[in-house]
């Protein structure tokens, strides 16, 4: 049994922790056309991947960027989102390796503005957590993709 089980994990812990018990699973994919938005990884991954193209587009004349250099990238992570959305699992791990090379790029590019720790810590943050939430959702479409048990299929 899980020593954590009815403790509430800390911030660092529920940000590091990738892993879903078999219950979240389970509720992921029974309920999975009817989850909020919130809710469903799924869903919460296409969500993400808007709001990066939002964001940057949002701060691309804060790093002196031309707005038309975000396009490239709306294209990229608009066609994820659709296709995460729609539950593809090849569109989750694209997601996750464009998010992670997007920001190893944004740490190492030289330019006008510098990365310095506290901005570094925060591009950590972020990777993180749409990480967690990109490969939560690529477990819950492994789920849906496995054959029933021989007493569900019995039951069916």
């Amino acid at each position: 049994m899980d020593a954590t089980l009815g403790k509430k994990k800390s911030f660092w812990r529920r940000l590091l922790d990738w892993r879903m018990e078999g219950y979240e699973a389970l509720d992921q994919v029974e309920h999975y056309d009817t989850l909020k938005w919130t809710k469903s990884y799924r869903k919460l991954s296409a969500a993400l991947l808007l709001l990066s193209v939002a964001l940057s587009a949002i701060t691309a004349p804060l790093f002196k960027q031309h707005p038309s250099d975000v396009i490239p990238d709306a294209v990229l992570y608009g066609a994820l989102a659709v296709f995460a959305y729609r539950g593809h699992r090849w569109s989750f791990i694209a997601a996750m390796a464009v998010w992670t090379a997007d920001k190893i790029f944004q740490v190492m590019r030289p330019g006008p503005v510098q990365i310095s720790g506290p901005m570094f810590f925060s591009v950590f943050l972020w990777w993180a957590a749409y990480m967690q939430v990109f490969f939560k959702a690529f477990n819950v479409e492994r789920h849906r993709r496995k054959p029933p048990l021989p007493a569900q299929r019995m039951a069916a």
